[in-house]
């Protein structure tokens, strides 16, 4: 489906992907996680099983971008994440790169 596919644009972000990529929607936030997270996150992610207590700020992230209906709400929604990082000191996540990248999120929702 592309963005002129009426259909394809009245569903939110999170069918969308789960249809392309065949996840169950219960699954969607670690799916997407997996899929935007940069190579630290993949070390991290694997070491701990992708454990919640870790990720509770990207899975969180990631359940705000499933209901965005279009790129302009995904990229204000990556923003406030960005933002929020940077008002709650969150300096040794963004060194070591240990959050989901905004980059490949908004990648992600430009291949559906």
């Amino acid at each position: 489906m592309s963005e002129s596919d009426p259909a394809s644009v009245r569903l939110p972000f999170k069918e969308r992907f789960c249809q392309k990529y065949a996840v169950a929607l219960a699954d969607f936030e670690k799916a997407l996680l997996k899929r935007a997270a940069r190579p630290m996150v993949w070390l991290v992610g694997m070491a701990t099983g992708w454990h919640p207590f870790v990720f509770a700020r990207d899975l969180g992230v990631a359940t705000e971008a499933g209901v965005a209906m279009s790129l302009d709400e995904l990229e204000n929604i990556v923003s406030a994440a960005r933002d929020d990082d940077r008002r709650e000191h969150r300096v040794l996540r963004r060194w070591l790169g240990l959050r989901i990248s905004g980059r490949r999120l908004l990648a992600e929702y430009r291949r559906l």
